[in-house]
This record gives structure tokens, sequence and C-alpha cells, in this order.
């Protein structure tokens, strides 16, 4: 392959890991926003908890890392320096294992320590589950005015 042609594909893969990791990291970025936004003062009659938005903080370490092994290697960098080839392989497992276990953990704190606590009960009409990716929708206890909130919410959102 010609010189070029194997430079302008190196840069087309540079681009798509750029994207790609920035819109992984604002979807993490955003689900830890809207995560803190439900414990405000007044905190509302319905909660959606996204796994999928959790779990992209991995694949933004992942890609991240990915991005940075793909720019040294077209640097040159690799070759020179075997710490740093040794340092984006150890972030970019550590990014696969966060993706596959930070979705797990944090539904499971999200459950058992800040809304239970907080007496809000999960809606099983409303949540949803997809392979791994789950949408838990959760509203106030004994209010019977959540349950149809819960369902306008439902036709509002589309996981």
């Amino acid at each position: 392959m010609p010189p070029l042609k194997q430079k302008l594909i190196n840069y087309f893969g540079i681009l798509v890991l750029l994207v790609l990791s920035v819109l992984s990291g604002y979807a993490a970025i955003s689900s830890v926003g809207l995560a803190l936004r439900h414990f405000s003062a007044t905190p509302p009659e319905v909660i959606i908890f996204n796994r999928g938005f959790v779990m992209s903080l991995g694949a933004f370490i992942t890609l991240s890392a990915f991005l940075i092994a793909s720019i040294a290697h077209e640097l040159g960098a690799l070759i020179k320096h075997p710490k740093l080839a040794k340092g984006i392989m150890v972030s970019a497992v550590s990014g696969i294992a966060l993706l596959f276990t930070l979705g797990f953990i944090s539904q499971y704190t999200y459950d058992n320590y800040f809304v239970k606590s907080r007496d809000y009960t999960v809606c099983k009409d409303a949540s949803s589950q997809w392979l791994f990716l789950k949408t838990t929708v959760y509203t106030k206890k004994n209010q019977p005015l959540a349950q149809t909130k819960c369902f306008n919410c439902l036709n509002s959102f589309s996981p």
C-alpha cells in the first residue's frame, strides 16, 4: 500500500477514535450529572436510571487509551518508550473491566443506598432491559399520581 494511502487510513482511524471518545465521555459525564440532579432539595416523583450511560465511562477510558496508542504509534513513540505502551495497555484493560462491571455496581449502589433510602420504588411496567443494558424507572411510594406520571414518562422516554 502506498505510504500516503496508509497515512490517510491511519488519520481516519484516529479521527473515528477521537469522535467515539468524545461521545462516550459526554455520555459518562451527563449520566453522572443526571444521577446527582435526582438528589437535589426537591427530589422528582420519577427517576430514570440507565445502566448503559454509566457503562460509557469504561468505553471512554478504553477508547481514549486506543486513541493515545494510535497517536503514539503514528509518531513512533511506542517503539522508543516501552513504559508508554505498558501504561496504555493497562488503561485499555482497566477500561474494558469497568465497561462490564461499572454498570452493575452502580445499579446495585443506586438501588440499595440512594433510591430506597429516599422512599422510591421500582416501576416494573416502565422499566426495560435488553441484554445487559437496563433502564430502571423509580417512582415515589404512596403516591397514586406517580404511577400515571410513570407511564407518561415511559411514553416520552425511549431507552
